[in-house]
């Protein structure tokens, strides 16, 4: 059964409320080593049984319609843990 892993942030170029104050307190507690955080959404997909590129296809679909609810989101994509790939932003 394909497997696939979704993460779902904001991009770079967007302020991350949760992420900054994650990394001020980070460094309050003295880790000053940590130069950025970035906070975001996990999604794991299991699909039915059905061929690689139909299930990379339906994956990358949903990642788009469903998973990126924000135009500022960015969406990287890993299946089964071996191979990744950046899926860009949302479009509406």
């Amino acid at each position: 059964m394909p497997k696939a892993r979704v993460y779902v942030t904001l991009k770079k170029s967007v302020f991350d409320p949760q992420g900054r104050t994650i990394h001020e307190a980070l460094r309050s507690m003295g880790y000053e080593g940590v130069a950025d955080v970035r906070q975001g959404k996990f999604f794991e997909v299991d699909l039915e049984s059905m061929p690689a590129e139909r299930a990379r296809e339906t994956v990358d679909e949903i990642a788009r319609r469903v998973l990126s609810w924000a135009r500022s989101a960015a969406r990287t994509c890993a299946w089964s843990g071996t191979r990744t790939r950046t899926l860009g932003t949302s479009t509406p």
